[in-house]
């Protein structure tokens, strides 16, 4: 019913059903309506509310909702112009944790967020590390993602034909946002980057 009602762009008689949700204590469907929840609070700017529901999710049974709610907390405690985002880089950590066994996808999301962090932060080694493995995840979107962020490392680094290459691998996958974005760079003179 919350999911219906946050449809429906009614976002109060979602707290609600979501709120009945929660309180029923299933071991499925609370965390889920839980999760929702936060979600939806967080897109409203209610943020320390979302922050609360977050946290309350990791500590549920049901790692997949536990993994999924610490990547969502991740991102909502990330801040591109702090230098400092030790909290996000710690619990994007969990989230891999949470996530390993549970919900794979979500735990490889993670491995990308922190590596963008440690970008961030000057850590370019590391985080190179963690797009070389994920150049060779399961999953098309990891993959592509990684391939595509290495290769902005590498522009960054100068080291232009490796740029090169692995930006017209990107451009050559069709993906819906990466590729696009491979060809606009390829489309540019190298200085322009």
């Amino acid at each position: 019913m919350g999911c219906l009602c946050e449809s429906l762009n009614d976002h109060e008689d979602a707290a609600k059903a979501y709120g009945v949700a929660v309180s029923f204590q299933h071991q499925l469907y609370s965390p889920a309506a839980e999760l929702a929840f936060a979600d939806m609070s967080a897109e409203d700017g209610f943020r320390n509310q979302a922050i609360s529901m977050y946290k309350d999710v990791m500590t549920c049974t049901n790692k997949q909702y536990a993994a999924n709610a610490a990547f969502n907390l991740g991102a909502l405690l990330h801040d591109e112009t702090s230098p400092d985002n030790s909290k996000s880089l710690a619990v994007y950590r969990e989230a891999i944790r949470l996530g390993q066994k549970a919900y794979p996808f979500i735990a490889e999301r993670a491995q990308m967020k922190v590596a963008g962090i440690l970008d961030e932060a000057g850590r370019t080694g590391e985080a190179v590390a963690i797009y070389h493995k994920g150049m060779k995840s399961k999953y098309k979107d990891i993959r592509i993602s990684s391939h595509f962020l290495y290769a902005t490392i590498q522009a960054e680094q100068k080291n232009i034909e490796e740029a090169l290459r692995v930006l017209r691998i990107v451009a050559g996958t069709g993906h819906p946002e990466f590729s696009p974005a491979a060809q606009q760079l390829l489309s540019l003179p190298v200085d322009q980057w």
